[in-house]
């Protein structure tokens, strides 16, 4: 799934300069980790955010435990009305594929 979400970093950089950062929507990791390698591959300089919902931070809670940084507590039940990156529980092997292409994970409100 994450390859042909990757289409979308395709998509981004056709015929056109690389930019300094692209922000996409991190839930399960699919769209962020196919859109990070497309975009790392062809413009390694520009850096790649994941953000997810500040009421739905599993996977921002993780990236921050994976880099030793602390961590903000968890919320229980996603509360957000962004529905595609409500993640309760954070996925593992999305991470480890975010390791060298993703630049960081924010969370915002909404």
């Amino acid at each position: 799934m994450s390859e042909g979400a990757g289409s979308i970093g395709v998509e981004l950089l056709a015929g056109r300069d690389a930019f300094d950062a692209v922000v996409v929507p991190l839930g399960d990791g699919a769209l962020l980790n196919g859109v990070a390698r497309w975009i790392k591959a062809a413009a390694p300089a520009t850096r790649v955010i994941g953000v997810c919902s500040s009421g739905a931070p599993a996977m921002l809670e993780f990236w921050r435990q994976r880099h030793g940084l602390p961590r903000r507590g968890r919320a229980s039940h996603p509360g957000t009305i962004a529905d595609g990156i409500a993640v309760r529980v954070p996925i593992a092997a999305s991470l480890d594929d975010m390791r060298g292409t993703v630049d960081d994970v924010i969370a915002i409100d909404d």
